[in-house]
């Protein structure tokens, strides 16, 4: 932990006027809830991340990346608004960011899926080259509507065929809309305009390459939060070359390499370098072109 946070502070000394971004728990009071919920209907934002909600020792770290990019947390973890000016033009950048999973375009929100209904029906929804709809539940909300119940109801008021056999991600083939509900923002459809690319999911073949590799000891560092410091830092490629100076297992060497950035790493031990250089062989070819 103390290497990434040290590297963090190495690499941001290029970048001139460092970002200094708090990192905390978000803890959902009841007043916090309403005020957040009636901003939302009064200002519905026009963008909307998705993230990655991961166990709680990764929860500030994903939150932090999050916000140094300028996204504003909509009050339930894993959801943020992203309509600031300063953000537009930026959604490869958001979707690099190793919380990330989708973007999303708000189309209607209510507090209870009875008022919602209404809503997407007045929207006259036709989606001509396909659609799939799927719920996903944020926190429990007080109008726990029985999943199945939700979702064929919100279907009814959709026209257009089911791409019932499509992936999630198909471009412009496919229209991807999704259910959001918890209990801050209540209930709230939207369209998928975008996804993160599957070379960089954290529950993707790059994640899944890493943790099968061979060398492994109880010190190594989460391939997620080597991704987040790395985003924290602010490392481009070709700008920017990571060093790792305790490179360990190799995990951040690992994190910078599918990122597209440069990486080199130093270790005392001679365990520690053989093995990172293990795993970085068995690894890379998983997920990255030859050469």
């Amino acid at each position: 932990m103390a290497v990434l946070l040290w590297f963090c502070s190495f690499l941001r000394a290029d970048r001139g006027s460092p970002r200094i971004t708090e990192a905390r728990c978000l803890v959902t009071r009841p007043r916090m809830a309403l005020c957040s919920f009636l901003l939302f209907l009064s200002f519905p934002p026009s963008r909307v991340l998705l993230t990655h909600r991961r166990s709680t020792k990764l929860r500030d770290a994903l939150h932090a990346e999050v916000t140094a990019l300028g996204a504003t947390s909509l009050g339930e973890w894993g959801l943020y608004d992203c309509t600031a000016p300063a953000l537009d033009g930026m959604q490869e950048l958001l979707l690099r960011a190793a919380a990330a999973r989708l973007l999303l375009a708000p189309l209607a929100a209510c507090d209870s899926l009875a008022t919602l209904l209404p809503k997407v029906r007045a929207l006259s929804l036709r989606e001509s080259c396909g659609w799939r709809l799927r719920l996903e539940d944020l926190s429990p909300p007080e109008d726990d509507a029985p999943r199945n119940a939700a979702l064929c109801a919100l279907a009814q008021l959709i026209e257009g065929e089911p791409a019932l056999t499509a992936a999630e991600g198909d471009g412009a083939a496919v229209s991807s809309l999704i259910l959001l509900r918890g209990s801050t923002v209540g209930y709230v459809l939207a369209r998928v305009t975008a996804a993160q690319p599957e070379a960089l999911r954290l529950d993707g073949q790059t994640a899944q390459a890493w943790r099968s590799r061979p060398f492994k000891f109880e010190a190594a560092s989460d391939f997620a939060l080597a991704r987040v410091a790395l985003s924290l830092c602010g490392a481009e490629p070709g700008r920017h070359t990571v060093f790792d100076p305790c490179s360990g297992s190799g995990t951040l060497l690992y994190a910078a390499a599918t990122l597209g950035l440069e990486a080199c790493g130093l270790d005392i031990n001679e365990r520690m370098v053989v093995g990172a250089s293990s795993n970085l062989a068995h690894a890379l070819p998983q997920v990255m072109p030859p050469g």
